[in-house]
C-alpha cells in the first residue's frame, strides 16, 4: 500500500474575558478550557472548577487525562492515585447537565508518553497499537460518547527529549502515518479526531496530505510569526481549527485567520 492510499483510507473557543466581534459574527465558537486531569480528578475542586467555567462563559472542557483515570482495558497503566472510570462518567454526565461538553486528551506524543507505562518503550509496535486503539475506545466510553478526542501528536523531535536514557521518537513519513491510523481509531468510535499541530510545521508536503477531517490547536504561541504563518496554510488547505490563545496578542492573530474554518478558541485554565 502506497502512502497515499494509505492516508486516503485513514481518518486524516471564543475564550471568556477576550469575546471578538469577528467570531461572533460567523456561527457560534467553542469556548473551551484546556484543564490537567489529575488536579480535576484526583481532587475537590471540579464543582468549584465547573461553576467557575460556567460563569465564564465556557461550554467545552479538554481535559488532559493521561494516567488520571483507570481505563477498563488496561489497568496496568493505573498509578494508586487514578481515579475509577464510573467516577469520571459520573463527573462528565454532571458537568454535560450543567452545559458543559467534556472532551478527553490522551497525548500519545512520544515525548509525553510516560504515563504508557511500559508501552512508552513499545511505540510502532503491534502491542502499543492495540494500546492506543483500546484506549480510544475506552475513553469514548468513559466520556459518554464526546464530539471530540484529542490525540495529541505534537513535538516529536530531539529537541523535546533533552534528558532521560531513553528516547523515541516519529518523524517525517512515520509520523505522518501514525497521525492518519491514531485518527481512523477515532473515527472507528464515531468522535472526530482533535490534534495539536506544531511538529509538521516543518514538513513540506504535510498541506498536500494531511487529513482535512481532523481539527488542529496551535500549542505554541500563535503570536509568532511563522507559527501564524504555517497556522493560516492550514485554514486555507481546507482544514478545521480551534486556536489556543494565551494573551490579547494571541486573540488579535486569532482573528486573522480566515474564519470559515475557525470553530472556536481554548485557552489552558488551571484547576
Amino acid at each position: 500500500m502506497t502512502r497515499k492510499q494509505f492516508l486516503a483510507g485513514a481518518s486524516a473557543a471564543t475564550v471568556a474575558g477576550l469575546a471578538s466581534p469577528a467570531f461572533a459574527a460567523t456561527k457560534k465558537p467553542f469556548k473551551a478550557a484546556l484543564l490537567a486531569g489529575r488536579s480535576l480528578f484526583g481532587g475537590s475542586s471540579a464543582s468549584t472548577m465547573k461553576t467557575r467555567l460556567g460563569a465564564d462563559g465556557f461550554d467545552m472542557a479538554l481535559v488532559d487525562v493521561q494516567d488520571s483515570i483507570t481505563y477498563p482495558s488496561h489497568p496496568e497503566i493505573a498509578t494508586k492515585n487514578s481515579v475509577s472510570p464510573e467516577k469520571v462518567s459520573a463527573l462528565v454526565c454532571d458537568w454535560r447537565k450543567s452545559g458543559i461538553e467534556v472532551v478527553p486528551l490522551l497525548d500519545f506524543c512520544t515525548a509525553r508518553d510516560s504515563w504508557l507505562g511500559v508501552y512508552d518503550r513499545m511505540v510502532c509496535s503491534k502491542p502499543y497499537d492495540a494500546l492506543v486503539r483500546d484506549l480510544i475506545r475506552d475513553a469514548y466510553a468513559v466520556f459518554g460518547s464526546p464530539k471530540f478526542i484529542h490525540i495529541g501528536f505534537s513535538d516529536e523531535g530531539r529537541s523535546q527529549h533533552p534528558q532521560g536514557g531513553y528516547a523515541v521518537m516519529r518523524q517525517g513519513d512515520l509520523w505522518m502515518r501514525y497521525l492518519a491510523k491514531t485518527s481512523s481509531w477515532v473515527k472507528e468510535t464515531g468522535a472526530r479526531t482533535w490534534a495539536w499541530f506544531d511538529y509538521p510545521w516543518g514538513m513540506k508536503d504535510f498541506l498536500q496530505d494531511c487529513p482535512r477531517d481532523i481539527v488542529y490547536s496551535n500549542f505554541k504561541s500563535i503570536s509568532d510569526k511563522r507559527t501564524f504563518g504555517r497556522f493560516s496554510q492550514v485554514v486555507k488547505a481546507g482544514c478545521d481549527v480551534i486556536p489556543c490563545v494565551r494573551t490579547p496578542s494571541d486573540l488579535d492573530m486569532a482573528e486573522r485567520l480566515p474564519q470559515d474554518g475557525v470553530l472556536g478558541m481554548i485557552k489552558e485554565v488551571s484547576v
